[in-house]
């Protein structure tokens, strides 16, 4: 199943490499989901899973799509790529607290799917975002709000996120930003201090987990001290004004 909202720094390129390595859970968690990519692409938990993410508006779009589908399908189905819907799109999310739940989540998906680099800022007239455009119009099925179904949906800091609900039996897929940046989505940095914060958490889990994170001088040092398993992968970082390769990781400890 594709997920249904585009989010930046999403994991879709990585999926199929985590999906080699994904072992069977009980329990499954994304402290920082995003648009939650690998969750839509893999089988359910046996037992329950949580998504989690600090974005609000995010989180809203998620508890929608869960809890309202029908209402929000019936915006998504009349939705209409012209500039009018993008700039009414931003203002929802700019001011929300004047809209309704449903409206809100509206915004987000329109948004995600006609922005450059998916920042929900900057509208693009091409062919690729008409048709990406449609094409989620065209799949935005029931079988999106079923997929929820023994899914809870938090809204609360990442690491505080990770040490709740931890257990023997859960798996946990972390994709944190990428350091320095706040990925245009979300107030402030993620910084170093965060990031060895999140790694020394994981060498004292009690479950399984999977990192994704760009080659960096940290996490050397803590894969010795966890005896983590990685794979690299080369990738091509975007941005607005180049491209550069880059080496990312898959970090896990089984």
């Amino acid at each position: 199943m594709k997920q249904p909202i585009n989010w930046y720094g999403g994991k879709q390129y990585l999926s199929r490499h985590i999906l080699e390595i994904l072992p069977d859970h009980d329990i499954y968690t994304e402290a920082f989901c995003g648009g939650a990519s690998l969750f839509w692409l893999k089988q359910p938990a046996k037992e329950y899973e949580i998504l989690n993410d600090i974005n609000g508006d995010l989180v809203n779009f998620f508890r929608v799509v869960k809890n309202d589908f029908d209402s929000l399908k019936e915006l998504v189905t009349n939705s209409v790529y012209d500039r009018d819907d993008f700039e009414y799109a931003r203002f929802i999310l700019c001011y929300n607290k004047y809209f309704t739940s449903v409206q809100r989540a509206w915004a987000l998906w329109f948004l995600s799917k006609t922005s450059f680099l998916v920042q929900l800022n900057s509208f693009c007239v091409n062919n690729r975002f008409m048709n990406r455009l449609q094409n989620s119009m065209d799949n935005f099925n029931i079988e999106l709000s079923q997929r929820f179904r023994g899914v809870a949906i938090e809204n609360i800091d990442a690491l505080d996120f990770i040490k709740k609900y931890d257990k023997p039996n859960a798996l946990h897929f972390l994709d944190p930003p990428y350091l320095g940046t706040s990925c245009g989505l979300y107030k402030g940095m993620f910084h170093v201090e965060q990031f060895k914060e999140l790694l020394d958490i994981l060498l004292s889990l009690n479950g399984k987990f999977i990192l994704t994170t760009y080659t960096n001088s940290i996490i050397d040092d803590y894969i010795e001290r966890g005896k983590w398993k990685v794979k690299g992968i080369e990738n091509t970082v975007m941005s607005s004004h180049n491209k550069k390769k880059a080496t990312e990781l898959i970090i896990y400890n089984f």
